[in-house]
């Protein structure tokens, strides 16, 4: 975990700047392009993972919080912990963008409305949901099941 915090500064510092240095414990660089940079300096920087050292690592330092299989109560309680812990390191806990896949967790309930919305309603800034994909590479039915998706889950939250 140390390291993987360490590495995302580095990057930070290589994306920021056109030459760049870092001093840390683990990685340390002197004068180091990174080319072609981000246009905007910058990649989001999301982190995974349900346990408390993940999701405190991802309100220290990512701009997004992505966790996986983690259940509608679950994902309340350390939502909050990221967003706890974004405050504790003086960030702003809206600054972190949530993505959840409630289907991961139970793909039954995944396009139930009442089901995803416990996730919407803890603080989910992004959902994800599992659609099949014409082998013939037509994609009116993934269009209309993007659609489907909308009108029967994402307009009753």
């Amino acid at each position: 975990g140390r390291r993987l915090e360490e590495c995302i500064d580095a990057m930070r510092a290589l994306w920021a700047e056109p030459s760049a240095s870092y001093a840390g414990k683990y990685w340390s660089f002197t004068n180091v392009s990174c080319n072609p940079r981000p246009r905007e300096h910058a990649v989001p920087i999301v982190l995974g993972g349900n346990t408390d050292p993940a999701v405190r690592r991802a309100g220290r330092v990512a701009d997004g919080w992505f966790p996986y299989t983690i259940s509608p109560d679950d994902f309340a309680t350390q939502a909050e912990l990221l967003r706890s812990t974004a405050r504790d390191a003086g960030r702003d806990p809206a600054s972190i963008e949530i993505t959840v896949w409630p289907g991961s967790y139970d793909w039954r309930a995944e396009r139930d409305p009442t089901w995803v919305r416990r996730y919407a309603d803890a603080g989910a800034d992004r959902l994800i949901f599992v659609s099949p994909v014409a082998a013939d590479g037509n994609l009116g039915p993934l269009r209309d099941d993007i659609a489907r998706y909308h009108d029967d889950v994402i307009t009753q939250l």
